[in-house]
């Protein structure tokens, strides 16, 4: 198989220490009675993550929790990050490090990253090389055991930092993933992802914002893609990755005009044709029809053997 085009960590996380940044990063840990109260008004706003967190105390003391690294891209989606941030923050979660990489957002972006900025271990605003280029810049400075990243219009559920961190831990997985919400118009639709296995790969069903794996399997993003950039890196890294599905909703993702997915723009529409053509340059031929049945058939079997799922 072909090898995409990598960048290098070593270079990028060479620019940050010219820049002055310190290794390793700011480790955020929140106190005993949790953050809620700490954090910025909340504009009277119900519900989680906004008057709810997640308790200090459901995080068992004998337990080593293994260090999280979020990385969070973002440039001017300051209509929906406070809820992004506040939803990794209020997990309560003990060991965590917290990253945005902003594009030079013009918006109110930078506005509510001052407010956030003493609970958030490094941040930047500055014109990057887009999505792709942001969240590798991200992974090259994080030291966590635990990757993941999530957009600045999506967020996690209450709860997700610890349940991933029991699989990893009780399960010993090198490659999460769960379920996801998807919410347009106010409406929240449940997605079930199917229970992947290595010969299905290749056929899109994960949910990104959904999705963690161990620091020891993880390789930079393919720069070159800017819209099936995580479908092209499940392929590659959870290949022979120890899975655990996790059969809840880890995170919410939100569907608008400018979301990449559901987008009916004919410009972005083809850059989801170029990505598909580089993936399959390198990772193809597939033969779809044959393996989408098949998928089918093993899908038809978990659904009416339910109790399956626990092994996976």
């Amino acid at each position: 198989m072909k090898k995409p085009p990598l960048p290098s960590y070593q270079e990028y996380k060479a620019a940050f220490l010219a820049k002055g940044v310190h290794f390793p990063l700011q480790k955020i840990t929140a106190p005993k009675d949790g953050l809620l109260t700490m954090l910025p008004s909340n504009g009277n706003r119900q519900g989680w993550p906004w008057n709810e967190e997640v308790k200090s105390e459901e995080y068992n003391e004998k337990i080593a929790w293994p260090k999280i690294s979020v990385i969070s891209p973002s440039y001017n989606q300051g209509a929906y990050f406070e809820e992004t941030i506040r939803s990794v923050l209020l997990q309560n979660y003990p060991n965590l490090e917290y990253i945005v990489i902003d594009g030079g957002s013009n918006d109110n972006t930078v506005s509510i990253l001052n407010q956030y900025a003493q609970w958030i271990s490094y941040w930047q605003s500055e014109k990057d090389r887009g999505q792709s280029h942001a969240i590798n810049l991200g992974f090259s400075i994080a030291s966590g055991q635990i990757y993941c990243w999530i957009n600045s219009d999506d967020y996690f559920t209450k709860g997700t930092l610890k349940e991933v961190a029991l699989a990893y831990v009780l399960k010993k997985a090198q490659f999460i993933y769960g379920n996801c919400y998807n919410l347009k118009d106010g409406v929240f639709s449940p997605f079930r992802v199917a229970i992947t296995f290595d010969r299905y790969l290749c056929i899109p069903g994960l949910s990104q914002p959904s999705t963690f794996w161990a620091a020891e399997i993880h390789q930079p993003i393919w720069e070159e893609l800017s819209c099936t950039l995580d479908f092209e890196l499940w392929m590659r890294i959870a290949k022979g990755a120890r899975k655990k599905y996790l059969d809840i909703y880890l995170s919410v993702a939100r569907e608008h005009s400018e979301s990449k997915t559901h987008t009916q723009d004919e410009k972005l529409r083809q850059r989801w044709r170029e990505d598909q053509d580089r993936q399959w340059s390198v990772h193809g031929p597939v033969p779809w029809h044959r393996l989408n049945n098949e998928r089918r058939y093993v899908q038809k079997l978990f659904r009416m053997f339910p109790l399956l799922k626990k092994l996976f």
